[in-house]
């Protein structure tokens, strides 16, 4: 059972709170997504942005973060780093300064590094070569340590979770990858460097247009053509009805309606598309646009970047897409810690009920 959580946010904002407080052992959502989701059309699925939450297991015991036995591996062209996370706790207990142990093959010696900053009151850039935090502002980072949100429908919910991403994009150009190895030491991953099948890529649909849980679906839109209906559930904690049509390059007809993400799935209520609001939006080339789906009035543009995010996005509880423009054909992202799936019907009245398991917890990867 989903214990009850000790603090929420003030109201008519999200309720939220601290996974370190929030969820009993039974209930822990462990994180993992990505390869092991599935498909859109199978269930609720999140959009895989690499290691994200999945570092950690949860202690029912003594509410803390636990790092799994896990070593990480950061491939940037030529370039191999390997990391260990060794605490998410500083020498006096207190959470959101992360630790780890870091390798690059070819150096001699591995460095540690200790975080003097709290993941839970700004993001956190390091350079892995270095070992050190560095100003998120002079992109000299390779990783991003934030806190996200992610829905927790029968908790009523969202938990705020510490996370991992890698500061890359697409249009860098560089060949990056994020994999993982299980692994109880540093030099055990060290030893098997050159062992492919120790290793598992994370995917990551910044880094990678391929890895979007919507790809396959916009790329094959041609002007004219509309999307199947999608339900999302938000972190803003939003149950999402949405539809998008394509009526130019980079230009889509949305329509969404919304409607409070229940506790139980008897209480729940369909988002009907028959009661949708719109917005015809176009979309500056070589820019990542955030959208709204429940704006007052219909879809709406909540901020424009002529810079790729890189994981230093707004929170993911005042957007729930991402449109992406670099590199020509429009990619659209979820949210992270949102939550979209698509039977393949053009209408969520066409769509069948949504599974029971939706509000099991274990269910939700």
């Amino acid at each position: 059972m989903l214990r009850v959580c000790a603090v929420l946010l003030v109201a008519g904002a999200v309720a939220a709170c601290d996974i370190e407080t929030t969820l009993s052992d039974e209930d822990k959502f462990t994180g993992e997504a990505g390869d092991d989701a599935g498909s859109i059309a199978e269930k609720f699925i999140a959009e895989p942005y690499g290691i994200g939450a999945s570092w950690f297991t949860y202690s029912g015991t003594t509410h803390s973060l636990l790092p799994r036995a896990r070593v990480y591996r950061l491939e940037q062209g030529e370039k191999t780093t390997l990391f260990k996370l060794d605490s998410y706790y500083n020498e006096r207990g207190d959470s959101g300064h992360f630790s780890l142990t870091r390798q690059v093959i070819g150096e001699a010696d591995a460095r540690r590094f200790e975080m003097t900053s709290n993941v839970k009151e700004d993001p956190v850039c390091v350079n892995l070569g270095d070992a050190v935090e560095t100003d998120c502002a002079a992109a000299q980072h390779d990783l991003v340590f934030r806190v996200e949100y992610r829905q927790v429908a029968p908790a009523g919910f969202a938990v705020v979770n510490p996370v991992i991403y890698v500061a890359s994009h697409f249009s860098d150009g560089d060949d990056v990858e994020i994999l993982r190895g299980e692994f109880d030491s540093l030099q055990a991953g060290v030893d098997a460097v050159d062992v492919a099948s120790a290793w598992t890529r994370y995917k990551d649909a910044k880094t990678h247009r391929d890895d979007a849980i919507l790809g396959s679906i916009v790329d094959g839109l041609e002007v004219g053509d509309a999307s199947p209906a999608f339900l999302q559930a938000s972190s803003a904690m939003q149950m999402i009805g949405w539809t998008m049509e394509k009526t130019g390059e980079r230009a889509f007809n949305f329509a969404a309606n919304c409607v409070k993400l229940r506790m139980r799935p008897g209480d729940q209520t369909l988002p009907l598309s028959s009661d949708a609001k719109s917005a015809a939006l176009e979309f500056e080339p070589n820019r990542v646009t955030l959208l709204s789906l429940c704006a007052e009035d219909g879809p709406a543009v909540v901020e424009v970047s002529a810079q790729a995010y890189r994981g230093l996005w707004p929170a993911s509880d005042t957007y729930d897409l991402a449109v992406d423009t670099f590199g020509g054909t429009p990619v659209i992202r979820v949210a992270p810690g949102h939550f979209a799936w698509s039977t393949g019907a053009d209408s969520i009245e066409a769509s069948q009920e949504i599974a029971p398991e939706f509000w099991d917890n274990d269910d939700i990867y």
